[in-house]
């Protein structure tokens, strides 16, 4: 590209070499004002992109740390409801299940005593359904007291009673009811996976004696994501449930969608930030419990009146401050006045700029770095 610049001075330059032509020194006009001609050809091309300055709003955006949690029905912690001996475990970490497989055998005394309790009380039914059978025969024959046909009705109650309860405590811990044909109760009971997913810790080992608190397994659904987000408080009021977000996990280059689900309403005093739950769009890759990933927020408007907004690569730093390249419309085709801005809010995006440019302006949006070049190689050319 055909770079030269132009200095506007008030002494009079000497005559041209006729022998060679070579570029200008930069220089400064009375105002201070340093332009840079182009080739016009340039002009509207990628290579060098212009834009009208105007009065806009400015997206505001916002970008926070967060971390890649399960949903509440993607995780589970996996153990027993009784105390026992691990005998086999049918699994390893990284191995992918489904619900309900067996995960793992323990020997648990108190299982056979729960069993042993519920075949009892069926036991009991059964007899209380005999003898209740027998004594409302007797009592159509009149062969048998009021009495012993209530004391039997009483009798089958009471064994209902123990049977629910046998079946209720069966339940609550997970042990599974035997057959009322079983010889004897199994003191040896599984450990199921209540959901589908991948096995993402084992504590459990072989001959471990376990309690109620234990652990043995963890298992995490990847497919039942969310993203727990820290946004910084000054932000944090602004955004709503259904605001949109863009999340990017860390070391990867692609990027999902998700919104906002839930605000947790309780600002963290050492890190000053709101925790907010990011419900992901189906087809998210590269994410994994516990790892982070940044969650870029789109705000509502805040009601402020429009500011001139440029694109945040119009904005070079030159000569220690921040500059803009505006178009001169009232001189030659391809020439632009290096202008010096003082720059306001920006959101990675866009930049403010508080002043410097007049709407109706024309600045290069595209190519800053090729006039920045230039002009920094005219500075020491000109030392």
């Amino acid at each position: 590209m055909a770079i030269t610049i132009v200095a506007l001075g008030c002494s009079k330059a000497p005559p041209p070499d006729s022998s060679a032509e070579s570029p200008k020194p930069a220089a400064s006009s009375k105002d201070g004002t340093t332009l840079l001609h182009v080739d016009p050809a340039l002009l509207g091309t990628d290579r060098l992109r212009i834009e009208v300055v105007s009065y806009k709003p400015i997206d505001e955006r916002v970008t926070a740390s967060g971390e890649v949690v399960p949903c509440v029905e993607g995780e589970a912690r996996i153990g027993t409801m009784v105390s026992g001996r691990i005998a086999k475990i049918l699994v390893r970490e990284g191995e992918t299940v489904k619900k309900g497989q067996v995960l793992a055998w323990v020997d648990a005394p108190e299982a056979a005593r729960m069993q042993g309790e519920y075949l009892r009380a069926r036991a009991r039914i059964s007899r209380a359904e005999q003898s209740l059978e027998r004594e409302r025969a007797l009592w159509q024959d009149k062969a048998t007291s009021e009495r012993a046909l209530r004391e039997a009705e009483s009798e089958m109650r009471a064994a209902r009673a123990d049977e629910t309860a046998a079946r209720g405590m069966l339940s609550s811990t997970r042990v599974p009811a035997p057959a009322d044909s079983a010889a004897h109760a199994a003191s040896r009971i599984s450990v199921t996976s209540p959901i589908a997913g991948v096995v993402s810790k084992r504590v459990a080992v072989v001959g471990d004696y376990i309690g109620l608190e234990d652990s043995l397994f963890e298992v995490v659904d990847p497919t039942k994501l969310m993203i727990r987000a820290d946004v910084p408080e000054i932000a944090a009021r602004r955004v709503q449930p259904g605001t949109s977000a863009v999340v990017t996990p860390r070391g990867a280059a692609e990027t999902c969608n998700g919104t906002i689900r839930s605000k947790l309403e309780a600002i963290d005093r050492t890190k000053r930030t709101m925790g907010v739950m990011v419900e992901l769009n189906p087809g998210c890759r590269g994410l994994v419990a516990g790892g982070l990933a940044d969650v870029a927020l789109t705000l509502p408007s805040s009601g402020t009146a429009p500011l001139i907004v440029v694109p945040r690569a119009a904005i070079v730093a030159l000569d220690g401050g921040s500059a803009v390249f505006v178009q001169k419309t009232d001189d030659r085709p391809g020439t632009f006045e290096v202008r010096q801005v003082r720059t306001g809010l920006s959101n990675g995006e866009q930049m403010v700029v508080e002043h410097g440019l007049r709407e109706g302006e024309k600045i290069v949006v595209a190519g800053t770095f090729l006039l920045k070049g230039e002009r920094m190689q005219s500075g020491l050319e000109g030392e």
